[in-house]
């Protein structure tokens, strides 16, 4: 299977915080093939809001469309985009894991509207399940609940 994850980064390094590496290289050492890739690169003066004028998004799309991904996982809807919209084959999940506020909005139509799409969420609060049910009706079907666990050792587990 092949993975398009999309993170985000707001340290020095741009690299992304230890939850999300945890969560990519999980899923690379169960026999994932992931990309990492950063949005707030594509945000102007890498924030949540705004995007920046200098990205060439149909170079983007384009790049995305010829890997041939199976799926995209995003963080706090990062890179979830219309102008990238229909470049992966396969469903798209994104893992909530911050309050509205902090969720990526590029082209500010409010941090709810790429959910409306048929956008597969993980909700990883019961605090965040709710809100997101009160403000897209009609998400149930594809609202899910997840506890935070990033990375799990099963021999530890034992």
């Amino acid at each position: 299977m092949k993975v398009a994850f999309f993170g985000y980064a707001w340290n020095a390094a741009q690299q992304p915080d230890a939850y999300m590496t945890e969560t990519f290289e999980s899923l690379a050492q169960a026999g994932a093939d992931v990309d990492v890739f950063m949005g707030q690169l594509l945000s102007k003066e890498f924030g949540i809001y705004g995007l920046n004028e200098k990205m060439p998004l149909g170079k983007l799309r384009a790049a995305l469309e010829e890997e041939g991904y199976d799926a995209i996982i995003t963080f706090n809807n990062s890179m979830l985009l219309p102008e990238l919209e229909g470049a992966i084959r396969g469903k798209t999940v994104s893992l909530i894991v911050d309050e509205p506020e902090h969720l990526f909005d590029y082209h500010r139509t409010g941090p709810y509207e790429a959910m409306r799409k048929e956008v597969e969420i993980v909700a990883m609060s019961s605090a965040l399940e709710r809100r997101l049910i009160e403000a897209i009706p009609g998400v149930e079907p594809r609202l899910h609940f997840m506890l935070p666990a990033t990375h799990i050792d099963l021999e530890l587990a034992l």
